[in-house]
């Protein structure tokens, strides 16, 4: 593949640890001008001088371009990586089909840290067939940061309700067991009187709450592991103990590759205890992709089917299933920063409640947008999230009055989480959770605010 049309040599290579290359880098000028001297001080490792040299050939050039292939090189070898990285975007906005430049600014986001988009160049690279060694190069590209990304582990920390939904990072042996346990505290300003109809007191109460998960993932190619986890959660209320819940979840997952995506399967099952009773039991199958984009983008896609089971007939009015869509496209940034916009469609089909000329819906069509920024930075990870809902029911509500009523509720959680990264096994976090639900009918409306502070551990 020919990069730019003139003054070009043959290639010239340069790989240490496989890590950058210089392949194309343009070096046959006429002697003594700007680009010949440049090309001098690049072969005599003064990275700086060439620099110049190149910068000052390209502005008195009549096509300035031949040189920026030659310019982002230089500050690559500079370690100016957030230069380099801005330089070979841009040459390979140019040239898409240039494996070369793919390469080095797949290192340049290895680099800066993004090990997530650096990951999916180097899947792309890896699956194409016109250079042979430059996807063998990027194979064992992909094997070092998925060795290293168990140590950093920030982009596979556990989130909200700590239920893993993704596959954790693997350690240099294949294989990584994680572990995390958290406790808050909080209050409800508005309790459910009674959990079978769903409907709020109107009198608030303080609770706190534990949660303990455990995750295991196979192997160290993170587009055919298989990854498990476990956990339990319960919550207790200082005065409303028919609001005390204790759950238990176990769950896997399988990931394949395709083409440059990742795609995969998974299953779950969930029982929820009620004031130590039974209250009911779900089972959940998931299927997903994961698929690159360009410019840093990485686009996210998944289904998921859960059936809930009453295990005790008052509740069975909110039994039924839920099948959900969501969609959502993450930018990385540089700086170790990314933002992830999400949005997700819930059908959710219960049984709902009828009795005595009364009837309570609870079978809904939701509509989400969820936004998340997070951040990292040396050992700390900063993370702010909003996750908006507006949900229409199906049927009308209907009071002992007999008035009717369309349930609409809409929905907003506000959460801000700070990880700190002690070293490469142990970490320490501080959650914060703000919930609100406004409906349309008064008994369903409830906010709530908690505070958690958790610890993980990878082994």
């Amino acid at each position: 593949m020919q990069k730019y049309k003139a003054h070009l040599l043959s290639p010239l290579l340069f790989i240490t640890l496989l890590s950058f290359s210089a392949n194309g880098l343009s070096q046959n000028y006429p002697e003594g001008d700007a680009a010949s001297l440049g090309s001098a001080s690049f072969r005599q490792a003064d990275y700086t001088a060439a620099l110049q040299y190149f910068q000052q050939a390209k502005s008195n050039a009549a096509n300035p371009q031949e040189f920026d292939y030659n310019i982002a090189v230089c500050y690559a070898k500079l370690k100016q990586w957030p230069k380099a990285n801005q330089a070979f975007t841009a040459l390979y906005n140019q040239s898409p089909s240039d494996w070369w430049i793919l390469y080095n600014l797949a290192i340049t986001e290895k680099k800066l840290g993004h090990v997530d988009q650096a990951t999916d160049y180097f899947l792309l690279i890896a699956e194409q067939r016109e250079q042979p060694d430059l996807a063998d190069y990027s194979q064992r590209q992909i094997q070092k940061i998925q060795k290293s990304e168990a140590e950093l582990r920030a982009q596979e920390l556990l989130r909200q309700n700590r239920i893993p939904a993704s596959a954790p990072a693997t350690s240099p042996q294949g294989s990584l067991w994680q572990g995390d346990l958290s406790l808050g505290v909080g209050n409800d300003n508005n309790i459910f009187l009674t959990a079978s109809d769903g409907a709020s007191s109107g009198t608030g109460d303080n609770f706190s709450d534990a949660q303990a998960f455990i995750s295991w993932s196979s192997s160290e190619d993170l587009s055919t592991s298989w990854n498990f986890f476990t956990g339990v959660f319960a919550t207790r209320y200082q005065e409303a103990s028919n609001q005390d819940t204790s759950i238990a979840s176990f769950g896997g997952r399988k990931y394949f590759p395709i083409r440059n995506a990742r795609f995969y399967l998974g299953a779950s099952i969930e029982r929820i205890l009620l004031e130590s009773e039974p209250f009911q039991q779900n089972t959940e199958f998931q299927s997903g992709i994961k698929i690159p984009l360009r410019n840093k983008f990485r686009l996210n896609a998944e289904y998921r089917s859960r059936t809930l089971k009453s295990q005790d007939t008052q509740f069975d009015s909110q039994q039924g299933n839920r099948q959900r869509f969501d969609v959502g496209v993450r930018k990385t940034f540089s700086e170790k920063t990314s933002v992830n916009v999400r949005y997700r469609y819930d059908n959710d089909s219960r049984e709902d409640d009828a009795f005595e000329g009364t009837f309570t819906s609870f079978s809904a069509n939701r509509h989400s947008v969820n936004i998340r920024w997070q951040r990292l930075f040396n050992h700390w990870e900063y993370s702010l999230g909003a996750d908006y809902r507006y949900s229409l029911y199906k049927q009308n509500n209907v009071d002992p009055e007999g008035n009717s009523t369309l349930r609409l509720d809409d929905r907003l959680i506000l959460d801000a989480n700070v990880t700190w990264l002690l070293n490469t096994k142990w970490a320490l976090s501080i959650d914060y959770n703000y919930f609100d639900n406004v409906s349309t009918i008064d008994t369903f409306e409830e906010s709530s605010q908690s505070f958690r502070t958790g610890i993980q551990r990878s082994f």
